[in-house]
Order: structure tokens, then sequence, then C-alpha cells
């Protein structure tokens, strides 16, 4: 099988690449092994990707050699992982609306009556409850949240 790829088209697979292993990668550090192989088969992957084309398209400041393998520069990887720290602050707070939401939504209703609610109207609701808590992260932060013990 042959693909052609434009350098943009190249550039953006070899981002992808470089973001799904390095998730792949702390997934398999904090979440479980099986992860481990799936990162280095991506890591395979990038790494044949990189060489193959390494010559023909790719900005070689961006690219760094060592033991054989090719790897990006401090600079490309800053670059990349900017985008994935910008990622994971949206993720967390997008969680935490979510746990805040579904812990509201259990103490207003039985858990019954939300897993026999049709789908369509328990997500409705499930935004709903969302969206306030986002906006109150994103107004106060944590200022208003508090921790009881049991």
């Amino acid at each position: 099988m042959k693909v052609f790829l434009s350098k943009r088209h190249y550039n953006a697979l070899i981002k992808c690449l470089w973001i799904w292993g390095w998730v792949y990668w702390i997934m398999g550090d904090m979440v479980d092994e099986k992860y481990k192989e799936i990162s280095e088969e991506i890591d395979d992957f990038k790494n044949y990707i990189l060489w193959y084309h390494k010559d023909f398209w790719f900005d070689k400041k961006n690219i760094e050699e060592y033991d054989n393998k090719l790897s990006f520069s401090d600079s490309y990887m800053d670059w990349i992982s900017d985008d994935m720290s910008d990622f994971n602050d949206m993720e967390f707070w997008e969680k935490l609306s979510r746990k805040f939401a579904i812990k509201e939504l259990e103490e207003k209703h039985w858990r019954e009556q939300l897993e026999e609610m049709p789908q369509e109207v328990f997500m409705e609701l499930l935004c709903e409850v969302e969206a306030k808590y986002e906006k109150e992260f994103e107004e106060n932060w944590f200022k208003n949240v508090s921790l009881f013990g049991k």
C-alpha cells in the first residue's frame, strides 16, 4: 500500500503519533502494564515513519538521532507538550464538572431513577447540571469547593 502525504499531512501524522504514543506511555506507567506494549508499537511505527521520510520532508531541526533512533528535538517536544498541557487542563475541568454533576443528580434522584431514564433525558439533565459546574469553576476555580471528612 502506498500513501502519498504532503509536508503538512506528514507533520500532522508525526505529531499525532507522538501524542498518541505519549498518552499510552503514561497510561502504561500509571494505569496498566498492557498500555506499555501499545506505546512501544506506536514508538516503533513513529520511528519507522521518521526514518523513512527524514530526508524528504521533515524539518531536520526538529529531529535528533540517538542510538540509531530518531526522536524529536527539545523545542519540538516543548511545542507538543504545550498542546498536551492545554488538553490536560481542559480534560481535568470537564471531568471534575461531570463528577460533581453526577453526584448532584444522584443526590436529587435515586440511582435507579437515573438508570431508568431514557438516555436523551438523562444526557440533557446531565449537560444542564454540568454547565452550572463548568461556569462555577471558570469563574471561581476552587474558591467555593470544600472537602468534608466522613
